[in-house]
C-alpha cells in the first residue's frame, strides 16, 4: 500500500463538523462544508460569501443553497451576519460557524439512539406553530417535481398553476416573476436577453422554471394573505389563523400533512383549547374564498 503524504495545501476540519453530518440534509452540510473552508481555512473567525460563490464552489443551485443556510441557521450550526458597504457597493453576508450550536446539536443527538436523531432534528425544526413557516425559514419537502405534480392531481401529472392563470394574468405575473429573479440574480449581463430566456423556457414548458414559478407565486399569494388575515378569528369565534402556507412547505406540519389529500395550499388555525387544526384548499381562490367568508372578526394579539 503507498504511503499517504500530508500535503501544505489542505483545509484542517474539526471532527465535529463531520460529526453532524448524519443529522443534516447532504446539501446542508456540503454548505457546512465550504464556509468551513472559507473561514478555518484561511485562519479566520467568518468570511463573506454570496450565493453565486456558494453556487460555484458546491454545485447546488440557489434554492438549494438558501434552503440549506436557513435549515444550518435553524439549528444553529451557522451565525450569518448581514453587512452593508461603507461606499454603498454589494457587500455579502458573513458566515461563521457556530461551534457551540453544534456542540448543543451533537448533545441532543447522543441523549438518543441513531435511529431517533431525525426525529430530534424534526422536532427543533418544527418550533412553535406561530413561527414556523416565516419568509426566513421555509424549507421544501424532498419530493421530486414529478411526483409533487402527481400527489397533487390524484396520482395523474397536473397542469403547472402558470397555465391554470388567465392569459392577462399569466403576462402581469410572469413579468412580477421574472422582476423577482432579476433582483435575486447578482449579475446579469443582458437584462433584454435575460428577460427573452425565462419567456422561452416558461412557453417551451420548462419543468424547472415553472415550478419555480408555482413555488415563487404560491409563497407570495400565502405571505399577502396572512398578513392580511393572521391573528383574525372566524365568525364563530372558535378558532384563529395561526398561519397560511403553500403544499411544498412542510417542516413543522408534518404531522398534519397527507400528501394523499393533494391540496395547493394550507391554513393552519388553533381552537380555543389551543389544538390545532388544518385546512387544504385546491387553490389560492378557493383559500381566499373560505378566509373571506369566515374569518372577519376582531383581531387576536398573538
Amino acid at each position: 500500500m503507498a504511503k499517504f503524504e500530508i500535503l501544505d495545501n489542505f483545509t484542517k476540519i474539526p471532527n465535529e463538523i463531520f460529526d453532524v453530518m448524519a443529522f443534516i440534509k447532504s446539501s446542508a452540510f456540503v454548505i457546512l462544508l465550504h464556509i468551513a473552508r472559507q473561514t478555518i481555512g484561511y485562519g479566520k473567525k467568518s468570511d463573506g460569501i454570496s450565493i453565486s460563490q456558494f453556487a460555484k464552489a458546491t454545485g447546488l443551485s440557489k434554492r438549494q443553497i438558501v434552503n440549506s443556510i436557513e435549515e444550518l441557521k435553524k439549528l444553529k450550526l451557522i451565525k450569518v451576519t448581514k453587512q452593508n458597504h461603507k461606499n454603498g457597493g454589494k457587500s455579502y453576508n458573513r458566515y461563521e460557524i457556530n461551534f457551540k450550536g453544534i456542540e448543543t446539536l451533537l448533545q441532543k443527538m447522543h441523549k438518543g439512539s441513531v435511529n431517533n436523531a431525525q426525529g430530534v432534528v424534526q422536532n427543533l425544526h418544527k418550533g412553535s406553530a406561530d413561527n414556523a413557516h416565516t419568509k426566513e425559514n421555509r424549507t421544501k419537502d424532498n419530493r421530486t417535481k414529478e411526483e409533487k405534480e402527481r400527489d397533487n392531481n390524484g396520482g395523474e401529472k397536473r397542469d403547472f398553476i402558470f397555465h391554470t392563470l388567465p392569459d392577462n394574468l399569466q403576462a402581469k405575473y410572469l413579468d412580477e416573476y421574472i422582476a423577482h429573479l432579476m433582483a435575486e440574480t447578482e449579475y446579469i449581463k443582458s437584462p433584454t436577453a435575460f428577460k427573452m430566456k425565462i419567456k422561452k423556457k416558461i412557453a417551451a414548458g420548462d419543468k424547472e422554471q415553472l415550478q419555480d414559478f408555482e413555488e415563487w407565486y404560491l409563497t407570495r399569494e400565502c405571505e399577502r394573505l396572512k398578513r392580511e388575515y393572521r391573528g383574525k378569528s372566524d365568525i364563530y369565534g372558535d378558532q384563529v389563523v395561526k398561519n397560511i402556507y403553500p403544499y411544498f412547505i412542510t417542516t413543522g406540519y408534518q404531522e398534519h400533512y397527507d400528501y394523499k389529500k393533494r391540496k395547493t395550499v394550507f391554513v393552519a388555525t388553533e381552537d380555543t383549547h389551543g389544538k390545532e387544526i388544518i385546512h387544504g384548499f385546491d387553490s389560492v381562490k378557493e383559500l381566499e374564498v373560505f378566509l373571506s367568508s369566515y374569518f372577519v372578526l376582531n383581531e387576536v394579539p398573538l
